[in-house]
């Protein structure tokens, strides 16, 4: 722990280094000590570097009170070098989907030496829950939180500039849940969406230097029918049958926490079979269980850097839920691998 790098989030500002502030203005009613750690907490020294310039008693204390209430973070010692053409790319609907449904693979993953790049397509979303922050600064902040979740789990950050559902039909979050595949399909409400999320996808893997080589995609399965999560699923459905993704191979991963009230497997048969109809391609679909009990906690400290989008109770649902999968002494993430033929 010492060789991390403590940081402080973006959340959370110092105030003539007496006191900390969210950047709504609460004042975190901190001692004096933990502001002064707080304010070294730039991201560029080491725990250990941090402890011997303050040569207090309490900074151990301060510390886990910090990282407790979620004004820091720790940060690998050192900074991830990345490949142009990674070998995983999870498509996420939006910033902390990725973390929230596959945080404990991608860490397996970039722990093995493996590089794993997350596309965030609605980047621009209004909605927030938990700590709020100033809606003129929540984009950037909403890409900070995704950054330092890349950094804690060893993934690089692609944002694609969609709307959220709700600010493009200016519609309600309970309006944007439950939507089945269908209304993304010929007549439905909302298929005037897909050709703009498929376009934009495309035009985001060439920005990034995508050339059609090998890799493994990872899509949504679009459990709890978020709008956004269903044009994602069939999105990545239509351009496989197009053959963009033809060397690749291809994974559904469950949405989470809305995979913890869901049955998956029942999902996963109905959305193909529907995506089937319109694409003219029969997927065939095998459930992968992948232990993540390595890593729950290094996920756990990921998804709390998402104050604006994840609240402890979500964290809390999704951690049980990869505990009852397979038992309570092993957790998972549940991935549907598309099979050939």
């Amino acid at each position: 722990m010492l060789q991390r790098k403590p940081v402080l989030l973006p959340h959370y500002v110092v105030e003539s280094g007496s006191r900390i502030v969210t950047l709504a203005g609460r004042d975190m009613q901190l001692s004096p000590a933990a502001v002064a750690l707080a304010s070294r907490c730039t991201g560029d020294r080491t725990l250990a570097e941090i402890a011997a310039d303050l040569l207090a008693a309490d900074t151990e204390a301060n510390l886990q009170r910090l990282i407790a209430l979620g004004i820091i973070t720790l940060a690998p010692a050192f900074a991830r070098n990345h490949s142009a053409c990674p070998a995983h790319i999870v498509f996420s609907p939006h910033i902390d989907d990725a973390a929230l449904s596959l945080g404990g693979v991608i860490a397996n993953l970039t722990q093995s030496g493996e590089d794993v790049a997350v596309m965030n397509v609605f980047s621009h979303q209004s909605f927030q829950t938990g700590l709020r922050v100033p809606e003129p600064l929540l984009a950037a902040i909403s890409k900070q939180e995704d950054l330092l979740a890349g950094a804690q789990l060893g993934y690089q950050s692609w944002f694609v500039p969609l709307r959220g559902a709700q600010d493009r039909h200016a519609a309600k979050l309970r309006q944007i849940l439950g939507q089945p595949m269908s209304v993304v399909s010929k007549g439905g409400r909302y298929l005037v969406d897909l050709p703009k999320v498929k376009f934009a996808i495309r035009s985001a893997l060439l920005q990034s230097g995508w050339h059609g080589y090998s890799a493994r995609i990872y899509a949504p399965l679009g459990l709890g029918g978020h709008l956004d999560h269903v044009l994602v699923h069939r999105a990545i459905i239509e351009l496989s049958a197009e053959g963009l993704f033809k060397d690749c191979a291809l994974y559904f991963y469950e949405d989470l926490p809305y995979a913890a009230f869901e049955k998956s497997a029942v999902v996963a048969d109905e959305q193909i079979a529907v995506a089937a109809k319109e694409t003219g391609k029969r997927l065939q679909l095998q459930e992968v269980n992948c232990d993540i009990s390595s890593n729950v906690i290094t996920k756990t400290a990921a998804l709390k850097v998402f104050r604006t989008r994840i609240r402890d109770a979500d964290i809390d649902v999704c951690i049980a839920h990869a505990q009852a999968i397979v038992s309570e002494d092993v957790a998972v993430e549940r991935i549907y691998a598309v099979l050939p033929g």
